[in-house]
């Protein structure tokens, strides 16, 4: 039983330090990208923010909704790229789109 609590505990360690890593990445960015048969939807931006290892709100969410639909509505074989601020985890001020 000891045995396994540690073994659990060097897990939870290894992935904590692999997360850590992955959020200090300074070109860390969200990635969306345009499809030719649809505009993207809210649950696009949802996922993007989710595997990008980044949180944002509402309005913000929204607002990059708003950003990649013009976007894909001109290219819609394009991948966009939301930069977070940087040194930031979190979305919650102005977000850039490249």
């Amino acid at each position: 039983m000891k045995s396994c609590l540690l073994a659990l505990t060097a897990l939870a360690l290894l992935g904590s330090a692999v997360c850590t890593n992955a959020r200090d990445v300074p070109d860390a960015k969200i990635v969306v990208a345009c499809s030719k048969t649809s505009p993207p939807q809210i649950g696009d931006i949802d996922h993007a923010i989710r595997v990008s290892d980044y949180w944002a709100p509402t309005d913000v969410r929204r607002h990059m909704l708003a950003l990649a639909r013009d976007a894909c509505a001109s290219r819609p074989a394009a991948v966009l790229a939301f930069v977070p601020p940087q040194g930031s985890e979190s979305l919650a001020g102005p977000v850039s789109s490249k």
